[in-house]
């Protein structure tokens, strides 16, 4: 579309909402599951929230894409905000560009490859594991009840995933709960940890 997003969560609060809007100066959320709306307070009443309910039927692809230009704003991460308010992180097309020919060269994907994905999408360790997929046509396994580690072994293996990416403490818990032997004998092949 040439539009630069900003990928948020419906679970944020309502606040760090209005406060990632007002820091982005726009009045245009996209949301997608209607029962995930979100309550915005009077300032934020001519918010224009397009609601979708079915992302896989409701909209075709567009078929003229802007020309490359790897300085053209892609997308505004938020950081957590833990120092007070959030900041909107940039990143262009070239820094992805980049993060995504360093991948390939680093990681080598193979054809029979999964990556593993226990993110959320506001989180700049998701973006990378979405890019892969679209850049390197990597699969994603979305794994559902990240702080589950008994779960996460499971889906890790259910789905097949040979690569993960995430915080430690992820993989923290995996130790805490004396799963590491579990680990032996899935198809992964490849923890990122950072």
């Amino acid at each position: 579309s040439g539009r630069t997003i900003s990928p948020l969560i419906a679970t944020i609060a309502d606040s760090r909402l209005e406060s990632c809007l007002r820091a982005l100066e726009t009045n245009t959320l996209l949301v997608i599951g209607t029962n995930q709306r979100p309550r915005l307070t009077e300032e934020f009443f001519n918010v224009q929230m397009h609601l979708v309910e079915d992302v896989e039927s409701s909209h075709e692809m567009p078929m003229n894409y802007p020309e490359y230009d790897p300085g053209r704003l892609f997308y505004i991460l938020f950081t957590s905000g833990s120092t007070g308010q959030p900041k909107g992180v940039m990143v262009d097309f070239g820094n992805l560009a980049n993060t995504m020919l360093w991948s390939q060269l680093t990681f080598d994907w193979r054809s029979n490859d999964i990556m593993g994905n226990v993110c959320n999408f506001s989180f700049d360790i998701a973006q990378f594991d979405y890019l892969t997929l679209l850049y390197s046509g990597v699969p994603l396994a979305l794994l559902s009840r990240p702080g589950d580690a008994h779960f996460s072994i499971s889906q890790l293996k259910s789905f097949l995933v040979t690569s993960i990416f995430s915080v430690p403490a992820f993989f923290s818990r995996v130790t805490e709960c004396n799963l590491l032997g579990k680990l032996q004998g899935l198809p992964l092949r490849r923890i990122i940890s950072g």
